[in-house]
């Protein structure tokens, strides 16, 4: 039978906006090399647009010469983390780390003012910016064909949160009958399958 997919929350919240797989896809595909990384940092360790622009390699850790963890050392309420690194990740922060530039991995101007992380640390702060790491955003998911209500950078923390916040699917005729409105449709059908992602990752569904 057909099936509505929730875009509420167990709590009765709405959803945030996050990136479909294919969506995803399409947005690796037209990145560039240093955008491509900083939204994989975004959407596979779940950094913030801020800890992933202030990312400086010494908070890479790494085990035969590959990245393993990032440790995120100011994060949100200044908490610190460590996080871990899957393979396509640990490719592409080795791709910049062959040619990297300076202390941080997105490396720009120092600001007149310096950002809340490098300021805990008393750094210099010559990394990207945040404003510009979002026109990365902007540009790259426009040439992707998303839509503009998805080319921000929040999406990408969200893709892989919104299996865990969603309800289950409800078949269209108990919908129905309880009165409920639909959402987007989905795929009917009964036990598990998984499949990779745009980052490597295998995700189970069902």
């Amino acid at each position: 039978c057909d099936f509505i997919v929730s875009h509420m929350r167990a709590d009765g919240r709405a959803l945030p906006t996050y990136l479909e797989l294919e969506e995803l896809a399409a947005l690796f595909a037209a990145a560039e090399p240093q955008p491509r990384l900083f939204f994989l940092l975004c959407y596979r360790a779940g950094l913030r647009a801020f800890e992933a622009a202030a990312l400086r390699w010494n908070d890479i850790r790494l085990q035969d010469g590959l990245a393993v963890a990032i440790h995120v050392r100011h994060g949100k309420g200044d908490k610190e983390a460590y996080l871990p690194v899957n393979r396509a990740l640990a490719a592409a922060l080795q791709q910049l780390l062959e040619v990297r530039n300076g202390p941080y991995v997105f490396p720009g101007r120092p600001p007149a003012r310096r950002c809340q992380v490098c300021s805990a640390d008393d750094l210099d702060c010559a990394h990207v910016r945040t404003r510009t790491a979002q026109w990365w955003m902007s540009k790259t998911a426009e040439a992707a064909g998303l839509p503009p209500g998805k080319r921000h950078l929040h999406a990408l923390r969200c893709a892989p949160l919104h299996r865990r916040w969603a309800l289950p699917a409800v078949p269209r005729r108990a919908a129905r009958r309880r009165g409920a409105k639909g959402g987007g449709e989905g795929e009917g059908g009964g036990g598990r399958r998984a499949r990779a992602d745009p980052s490597g990752r295998t995700i189970t569904e069902g």
